[in-house]
């Protein structure tokens, strides 16, 4: 919108809304090979917890890092813990369209750019918690943000999370300075206290 006024941006945004996915030439539903999977899971069900912070990132996961000093003493001590990494490549749809990303592993390069939640009915995708859902785990999501920002407290609903935070449910607020948003370690410890 700064740099092409909002005239423009909004023309271009309507006319995203009719083009969300193109239809590949010859695709046919029909022609889909069956899949059948064989799964065998135990009754144990770990705590799984998946963040996305689009400001931290280890970078030892792309390089060899030296450091004097042990620059993630804390993550790195944590025992019994299996971690892993996601790259999602941003598009140009901001925190809501990496986060669509993430929770139903579908790329926004077919939806053109729109915000997800804004604009997609998430009643029965498949996602992250679906798949949870089905193994028998009991789904939270949390957003420091107002439930209305991307329209997530509809699409978190519609996913079908059990639980769901944002930012008036959060206690003891921390920041830096005077930036607006809340401390990382504040945001956790409100995960870790629900």
């Amino acid at each position: 919108y700064p740099s092409y006024g909002f005239a423009l941006c909004s023309v271009e945004s309507w006319q995203n809304l009719f083009h969300v996915v193109i239809k590949p030439e010859g695709y046919n539903v029909a022609e889909l090979p069956a899949v059948e999977l064989d799964y065998s899971y135990s009754d144990e069900r770990p705590d799984i917890i998946l963040i996305l912070n689009e400001t931290f990132y280890d970078f030892s996961v792309v390089s060899d890092l030296e450091t004097d000093v042990e620059y993630m003493p804390y993550i790195s001590q944590m025992n019994n813990v299996i971690r892993s990494y996601s790259v999602v490549p941003n598009y140009g749809g901001g925190t809501n369209a990496t986060e669509y990303e993430l929770l139903t592993g579908n790329s926004n390069r077919l939806i053109n750019n729109v915000s997800p939640f804004n604009v997609m009915k998430m009643n029965g995708a498949l996602s992250i918690v679906s798949v949870l859902k089905d193994l028998g785990y009991n789904t939270t999501a949390m957003h420091s943000e107002p439930g209305a920002n991307y329209s997530r407290s509809r699409a978190y609903t519609e996913m079908g999370f059990d639980n769901i935070y944002f930012d008036n449910d959060f206690q003891d607020k921390e920041y830096y300075g005077d930036r607006v948003y809340e401390t990382d370690e504040s945001v956790y410890n409100n995960l870790i206290r629900w």
